[in-house]
């Protein structure tokens, strides 16, 4: 699946005069799985573990690029591509760190959500039973921009209304940690600067802080 990273939003109302927005451009990264079964202790339950690998969507090699001499450019995007999913948690003293921290955690949060909407789009079931089939855990800081990335697959790609979106988010997401700030310290600075790899999350981020605090809560475990 494709995962999209910079670029810009346009927003425009349908024929029924609804906003839509769209998220265009940018640099499109191919997230592939590999699926790692997990068998239990004495029993004949197997889980399945599926981990994320960053690959270039355009392929691993640009001939016409590589034809018209540009050598070095013609395996960049995918040494770029690669780079997502090759060493976890790089230096964030830098910039440049920071920026590839934040796309690691925007990569390996996209491409589970996407995988998850789609297996659950496959039941044919109403969104309404969306909780009830899926559980989303969040034991850290670092993959809590799944609680924006969720709202935003729902609202711009499935139609939802916000606040039909926002239930299901709440009620999907469980954690032990105080969301409503952390979701907002080591990402949201940089998610805000101009050349941020997922500016198109920012309204929905700020949607979500200007709520009010007995609004944002989720299953606490």
């Amino acid at each position: 699946m494709q995962i999209q990273f910079y670029g810009n939003t346009r927003k425009y109302q349908d024929e029924q005069g609804k906003n839509v927005v769209v998220w265009e451009g940018g640099e499109i990264v191919k997230a592939v799985a590999y699926d790692v079964p997990i068998p239990g202790f004495d029993t004949p339950a197997t889980n399945n573990l599926r981990l994320w690998s960053s690959k270039a969507a355009s392929g691993e090699f640009d001939f016409q690029k590589f034809n018209s001499g540009d050598y070095e450019s013609s395996v960049g995007d995918q040494q770029r591509a690669e780079t997502i999913s090759a060493v976890l948690y790089p230096n964030d003293n830098l910039d440049r760190g920071k920026e590839l921290r934040l796309k690691q955690q925007y990569f390996w949060v996209a491409a589970s959500l996407y995988d998850i909407v789609r297996r659950f789009k496959k039941s044919k079931r109403p969104w309404s039973e969306f909780p009830d089939q899926v559980a989303i855990q969040l034991n850290d800081t670092h993959p809590t921009l799944a609680i924006v990335e969720l709202q935003r697959i729902l609202i711009d790609l499935e139609g939802l209304e916000w606040e039909e979106a926002w239930a299901i988010v709440t009620k999907t997401v469980s954690t032990k940690l105080d969301l409503r700030w952390k979701m907002l310290t080591s990402s949201s600075v940089w998610l805000y600067q101009p050349h941020s790899p997922t500016r198109s999350l920012r309204e929905v981020v700020g949607t979500i802080v200007s709520k009010p605090a007995s609004s944002t809560s989720f299953h606490h475990l």
